[in-house]
């Protein structure tokens, strides 16, 4: 994602994110399509978590939902921010934080 912002500066960031901040609260129906996606993407993510758990990188206790929607906040608070700020030093923290929720 770094690299993105530094090189393409039309990136600006997770698209469905940001057509979802124009989402109002109200709208269930795109609500529940935004949903489907992230559930998608948990789909996918929980395919490496296993694999992970198999590789001894993570405890097998954890919990692929906790895990997923830790490691998603990480990702998208961080792109919320430089967004927000332009500091691209945002996304030098996501691998800090995401190594240590998998810790």
């Amino acid at each position: 994602m770094k690299k993105n912002a530094e090189k393409n500066n039309s990136f600006m960031g997770c698209p469905v994110a940001n057509i979802g901040f124009q989402v109002t609260p109200d709208k269930q129906e795109l609500r529940k399509k935004f949903n489907e996606i992230i559930d998608g993407w948990f789909d996918i993510l929980t395919i490496l978590f296993k694999k992970a758990v198999k590789n001894g990188e993570i405890p097998e206790t954890s919990s692929f939902k906790i895990l997923f929607r830790e490691v998603f906040s990480i990702n998208e608070g961080a792109l919320i921010m430089w967004r927000m700020t332009g500091d691209k030093e945002y996304f030098d923290s996501i691998l800090t934080s995401i190594e240590k929720v998998l810790r």
